[in-house]
C-alpha cells in the first residue's frame, strides 16, 4: 500500500515502516510485543532514527492530573509508534 503524498511526517512514517517490515520478514509473526519492541530498539537507529523508548506522559484535564502511562516509542519526536505483539502491526499516531 502506497503511502499518502500528504501524510504528517511522511518521510519518517516511511523509514518506521521500512524497519517494522525487515523485523517482521526476519522474525515472521507470533512473537510477544517485548521481543517487537527490542528488535525496534535495534533497526530504528539503522534507518537513521532516534527515538525515545518508555517515555512518560502525564494527562491533565482542568489542571488534574488524571493518568500517567509511557508512550512505546516517540521516533524523532513527531511519531508515537506502538509495535503490537503476534505480527508486528505497528501502530503509528502523529504529533
Amino acid at each position: 500500500m502506497p503511502l499518502v503524498s500528504n501524510a504528517p511526517h511522511m518521510e519518517v512514517t516511511y523509514r518506521i515502516i521500512g524497519a517494522a517490515t525487515e523485523i517482521h520478514s526476519k522474525l515472521g509473526p507470533a512473537h510477544p510485543e517485548e521481543v517487537y519492541q527490542k528488535a525496534l530498539e535495534l533497526k530504528l537507529p539503522e534507518a537513521g532514527l532516534s527515538f525515545e523508548a518508555q517515555r512518560p506522559v502525564e494527562v491533565f484535564l482542568d489542571g488534574t492530573a488524571l493518568s500517567l502511562y509511557y508512550l512505546d516509542f516517540l521516533v524523532e519526536e513527531q511519531v508515537i509508534v506502538n509495535p503490537l505483539g503476534i505480527g508486528l502491526t505497528p501502530k503509528a499516531t502523529y504529533l
